[in-house]
């Protein structure tokens, strides 16, 4: 039963991830050649002339290419950062979980330290 529906979900998850990968890289290949349609930014040799533009947006001739490329970019970064803040955000738990694991180990020494040999729990303390 549970081991089967675990392999399963395994072997969706590989569709899963070689989908997200094509879909960014379908994406990458988009802003790229809507990039390359606007005339990379001006210059010697394209439409723009020498003074060229701030960026590949201005450059772009059409309202609608503009907005596909806005677009294109929008879903770009939404799709590169998780994959980039995944690595950073599992390291961060396993340092987490290592503290929290030290912290539980040196309660549970200074408790064995403080309670009796035999077991009666925490000594009273003596007044001064």
């Amino acid at each position: 039963g549970n081991v089967k529906k675990d392999n399963e979900r395994q072997d969706l998850s590989v569709f899963i991830v070689v989908g997200a990968v094509f879909l960014y890289g379908m994406v990458t290949l988009v802003v790229s050649w809507i990039g390359l349609a606007g005339g990379l930014g001006g210059g010697i040799g394209t439409i723009h002339g020498e003074d060229g533009c701030w960026d590949v947006t201005y450059c772009l001739n059409s309202s609608a290419v503009r907005f596909v490329y806005m677009l294109s970019l929008g879903i770009a970064l939404v799709l590169t950062l998780p994959v980039i803040l995944y690595p950073s955000t599992e390291m961060l738990e396993v340092w987490l979980d290592e503290r929290n694991d030290e912290r539980r180990r040196q309660r549970e020494q200074l408790l064995a330290s403080t309670s009796s040999p035999d077991g009666g729990g925490a000594s009273p303390r003596q007044p001064f």
